[in-house]
């Protein structure tokens, strides 16, 4: 360990654009990984070490902007941390878009006849994500804004040896799951499980010193062992047999390249950044994309939209532009009611 000294643009006062370009990856990877490309062309194409990982990087880089938005504001207490005026903007800002695209899903879902439209149904999977690939993300996010105070004020109190309390936090959990007989389909919707990603963006935003590359360089290759281990020889850990691939032990081959991308603040390419900005947006266009507008091409049987190049470009195509496009049209209509406020006043 060294003094921190860390020279990206973010701690110049400027904008760190390696932030959107790789939350920009990230999105294409979701949006890969969920196109279903088949176990061999995964395997061959070692979609395990990137492909598999983007929600890991998503919650670093997550961990990373709050602690630098909390730093703007000042905030360092679980008072300020928990005031209305910061947990509800960002409670909107999820659900806002989350709403329609759900709406929109289930409406498309019980025209097909593959939707039993019942309240408690609609409640059920409003509050779990909707039904689209990756849905889980939706609530994973509104989790992130209560339990991150937590995660800023381990970090703030403990500094590097936090990481470490992150580590055990995840640890007990995942003992509590088999313990209690925990299913799955709770563990993926629960956020704890990301607790040490997190708290690695926060580090990296606040943390005093500076964790060597020479640790990094161990951690990276202890997260590859892991990933060789579990998806190229089948071994179901006892502690993680939940979302194996993903998991903690899986998540720690991607921190590092994660965390020197951030510190060097040099990559950049706008078309990516920009898919950046809008990906929560094509995150949710994207699930939406995958559940029913995949009954309908099922229904269609056209068997060139299966063949794995056709149908990923397929995917790319619809879901960045109509992500996109509803990440533009929120926007628009979010300002214009903004300026219909201020006119009234």
């Amino acid at each position: 360990m060294e003094k921190k000294t860390d020279k990206s643009p973010r701690s110049t006062g400027g904008f760190n654009r390696s932030v959107d370009f790789m939350k920009g990856m990230c999105i294409l990877f979701v949006i890969t990984a969920h196109c279903e490309l088949g176990r061999t062309i995964s395997r061959v194409m070692l979609f395990p070490f990137w492909v598999h990982l983007p929600v890991s990087v998503f919650m670093i880089l997550s961990g990373y902007v709050y602690a630098l938005s909390y730093q703007r504001h000042n905030i360092d207490t679980f008072k300020k941390a928990y005031a209305p005026k910061q947990i509800l903007p960002k409670l909107v800002r999820y659900i806002e878009p989350y709403i329609p695209v759900f709406i929109i899903g289930v409406a498309a879902l019980t025209i097909m006849g593959n939707y039993e439209l019942t309240p408690l149904n609609v409640l059920g999977d409003f509050l779990t994500g909707g039904k689209g690939r990756g849905s889980y993300y939706v609530p994973l996010m509104v989790q992130f804004l209560f339990w991150y105070p937590v995660v800023h004020a381990i970090i703030r109190k403990f500094d590097f040896g936090g990481i470490f309390i992150c580590v055990g936090i995840v640890v007990v959990y995942e003992l509590a799951k088999n313990v209690f007989g925990m299913t799955e389909e709770c563990y993926r919707l629960i956020l704890i499980r990301y607790t040490l990603v997190i708290a690695v963006g926060c580090y990296l935003a606040i943390g005093k010193k500076k964790v060597s590359n020479i640790f990094l360089v161990l951690v990276m290759a202890a997260g590859a062992a892991y990933i060789v281990v579990v998806c190229y020889f089948g071994y179901t850990p006892w502690l993680t047999k939940y979302w194996k691939e993903t998991c903690i032990w899986a998540s720690l081959f991607v921190i590092p390249p994660t965390v020197w991308i951030i510190r060097s603040g040099k990559l950049k390419f706008a078309p990516l950044e920009l898919i950046g900005k809008a990906s929560y947006h094509i995150f949710l266009l994207q699930m939406f994309y995958f559940k029913p507008m995949e009954s309908i091409y099922e229904k269609l049987n056209i068997p060139l939209l299966t063949f794995p190049p056709i149908k990923l470009l397929t995917a790319f195509v619809i879901c960045l532009s109509a992500g996109l496009l509803y990440y533009y049209a929120e926007k628009k209509l979010l300002r214009s009611s903004k300026q219909l406020r201020s006119s009234k006043h």
